[in-house]
C-alpha cells in the first residue's frame, strides 16, 4: 500500500504560538509564511541559540500589539486554516480580516475580504475603509453614490465623513454637498423635465474635488495590488456573507 500525505490536513513545518490580547494561539506556521511576507521574513530571522524560540511555547509566545483583538486574529485564522469549503463571516469579521491583511500583507485575502464587503458597505463605511484600509474604488463609489441618491446627507453621516480621518477630511460632507447642488443646478437647467441639458458628470465631478486624496490612496495601495476590476466584477448577491442588520457603526 502506498501512503501519501492529505492535501489538506497534512501541515509542514513547525508550530508557533500567537499572543492577541489575552489569548493565545497555536497554529502550523507554514501558511502564515506562505500566504504573507511579513510572517515569512519574520520567521526566518536568526535566533541565537541560548535563547528561547519566541512564540515556541506558551511561556514565550509572539505577542501583537494591543491593536491586534483576539476576536480579529480569530477571523483571519478562519479563512487561513479552512478545510476548503465556503467560510461564512459575518461583516464586522470581514472587515476584521481586511484590516489584518492589510497590516500584514496578504494579499490575497485582502482581495477575498474586499469582494465580500463591497456589496455589505454602506457609501458612508465605504469611504472610511476605503481610507483606512487604502481601497481606492471604494471612496470613488462612496463619493458618487452621496451625490446621486436623493436623499440629503444627514448630520450623523456628516460628522461620520470626519470620524478618525484626519483635518484634511474636515470639509468633505460640504465638498459633496457642493456637487450636490451642481448636480441639482444642471437639472434646473433642463426645465425640470428630467433631461439634464446641462452637462453633469458626477464621477468627473468627484474627481476634481476628491481627486488629490483619490490619486493618494492609489499610490499606497499600489504596495497591495489595485483592486478596482475585482470590485467593479463584484456579483450583487454574496450568501456566503452573513450580514447583520443595521449594524453601522455612525
Amino acid at each position: 500500500m502506498t501512503v501519501k500525505n492529505d492535501d489538506q490536513f497534512y501541515f509542514t513545518g513547525h508550530y508557533v504560538i500567537l499572543q492577541a490580547g489575552d489569548t493565545r494561539f497555536r497554529v502550523p506556521n507554514e501558511v502564515l509564511t506562505r500566504e504573507s511576507q511579513f510572517f515569512a521574513d519574520m520567521f526566518s530571522l536568526p535566533v541565537p541559540a541560548s535563547e528561547a524560540v519566541e512564540g515556541g511555547s506558551d511561556d514565550k509566545p509572539i505577542v501583537f500589539p494591543q491593536t491586534v483583538r483576539a476576536e480579529s486574529f480569530r477571523s483571519l485564522l478562519k479563512i487561513l486554516y479552512s478545510s476548503g469549503g465556503t467560510v461564512a463571516l459575518d461583516k464586522s469579521e470581514w472587515l476584521s480580516v481586511l484590516e489584518l491583511a492589510t497590516m500584514w500583507y496578504f494579499l490575497e485575502r485582502r482581495k477575498t475580504a474586499i469582494g465580500r464587503l463591497t456589496n455589505i458597505l454602506s457609501p458612508v463605511e465605504k469611504i472610511y475603509y476605503g481610507r483606512m484600509q487604502k481601497v481606492a474604488v471604494w471612496l470613488q463609489q462612496g463619493y458618487t453614490a452621496l451625490v446621486e441618491r436623493d436623499a440629503t446627507i444627514t448630520n450623523d453621516e456628516a460628522l461620520a465623513l470626519t470620524t478618525n480621518s484626519g483635518s484634511e477630511h474636515a470639509l468633505t460632507a460640504f465638498f459633496l454637498l457642493r456637487i450636490r447642488e451642481k448636480k441639482e443646478r444642471a437639472l434646473r437647467g433642463s426645465g425640470g423635465k428630467g433631461r439634464r441639458m446641462s452637462p453633469f458628470n458626477t464621477d468627473m465631478e468627484v474627481g476634481q474635488e476628491f481627486g488629490e486624496e483619490l490619486r493618494s490612496i492609489r499610490e499606497m495601495e499600489g504596495a497591495y495590488g489595485v483592486v478596482e476590476k475585482l470590485v467593479l466584477e463584484t456579483p450583487e448577491v454574496l450568501p456566503e456573507v452573513e450580514d447583520e442588520a443595521d449594524d453601522r457603526w455612525y
